[in-house]
């Protein structure tokens, strides 16, 4: 709530949340006067003095610090010898020596010597004044949670996503300009904002990852415009050449994210042309579209000239002999020709063509 009101970043490790614990034991015992075969035992409690640890900044430490009070209190209240008498007071926490050291005494309540202050007149808001201040308010994180799920993102990925309201901006912003780009959705489905949510939480999370750009703990795409080259935009380019010209698969969008991650300028084509061998091989069968881009035969290491997928498999499943008799009693052996396929191809073929392809094939054997 802090970060989505612009109050603080929120980070502890930075210091810029510090959490204050109170800690107090209570024992229930028996009263040893009533009759213990009574199924009415009465029972007393014993409560230690309450005592307050300042400044924790983490969730490590104020784990280690509750428990570290909670035993120091219950070795007290259970008489053990040699005990630390349990006063009202101040403590803080050390991480090196990994206790709590006393910092003040709290004798009682009027140390605190609570007032009200002279110079400043009470304030009255009216019931207008609250709620247009109601309305000014931002989407709560809460709030941002359920409308990712609403919208079919993973509770996993939405969780993650509505952690900074940056990562709720740069998704929604991919998503908007696939929406307005109406041949990459043309209506949202919950499948289409599940792919993105996934899209943007692995491959561009994990690519900022590896060109050193994300930080743990922080906002993962803040300030990502000034960092790297994926803005919405260009995500939005990578999204339309994996679903709607079909000029790149999977792995090759996770090829070209990563190098958008390290602020590469270059567009899409001249990325595939330069880095990844061309654009994605297409079977001339596909849906009845031509191939956008003419590719050189790579269907073996001396053939020249023009070959589509098709050809490519063909080549494949005559070459493996000995796996097209294997594979009529191990069906993993599919696994082989797939493979092949993406070797020569140099993972330019789309795997699920790929594989529609060599079942057509292999099923005329």
């Amino acid at each position: 709530m802090a970060r989505y009101l612009e109050i603080s970043d929120a980070n502890m490790e930075d210091g810029s949340i510090r959490v204050d614990v109170n800690v107090s034991v209570r024992r229930r015992r028996n009263d040893p006067d009533s009759n213990d075969d009574d199924a009415t035992t009465k029972s007393t409690s014993v409560s230690s003095e309450r005592t307050e640890i300042k400044n924790l900044n983490s969730l490590r430490s104020i784990r280690n610090a509750i428990k570290y009070e909670k035993e120091r209190h219950g070795r007290y209240l259970d008489g053990v010898v040699g005990a630390e008498k349990v006063e009202r007071e101040t403590r803080s926490w050390d991480e090196k020596l990994n206790k709590t050291i006393v910092l003040r005494s709290k004798e009682s309540l009027l140390d605190y010597r609570f007032m009200r202050e002279p110079d400043v007149l009470p304030i009255v808001l009216t019931d207008e004044e609250i709620e247009l201040a109601r309305n000014s308010v931002r989407e709560m994180p809460k709030a941002a949670l359920e409308r990712l799920k609403n919208l079919g993102v993973s509770e996993e990925h939405a969780k993650f996503l509505s952690l900074h309201p940056s990562s709720v901006k740069y998704f929604d912003d991919i998503v908007s300009l696939c929406v307005i780009d109406a041949s990459v959705f043309p209506s949202l489905s919950k499948e289409d904002a599940k792919s993105v949510a996934n899209f943007v939480c692995v491959e561009i999370v994990g690519a900022l990852r590896d060109a050193g750009v994300g930080t743990k703990g922080k906002p993962p795409f803040l300030g990502i415009e000034s960092k790297t080259n994926l803005l919405p935009e260009r995500v939005r380019d990578v999204l339309k050449s994996l679903r709607v010209h079909k000029t790149i698969s999977g792995r090759m969008a996770k090829d070209v994210i990563k190098l958008l991650a390290r602020n590469d300028s270059r567009s899409i084509d001249e990325i595939l042309e330069q880095e990844l061998g061309g654009s994605l091989i297409q079977n001339n069968n596909d849906s009845g579209k031509e191939n956008p881009t003419k590719e050189k035969s790579i269907g073996s290491a001396d053939e020249e000239g023009e070959q589509n997928l098709d050809a490519t498999c063909q080549s494949v499943v005559q070459d493996l002999a000995e796996e097209r008799e294997a594979i009529k009693k191990n069906p993993k052996v599919f696994g082989a020709f797939v493979g092949e396929v993406m070797k020569r191809t140099r993972g330019r073929a789309d795997p699920k063509q790929v594989s529609a392809t060599l079942r057509k094939l292999l099923d005329e054997y």
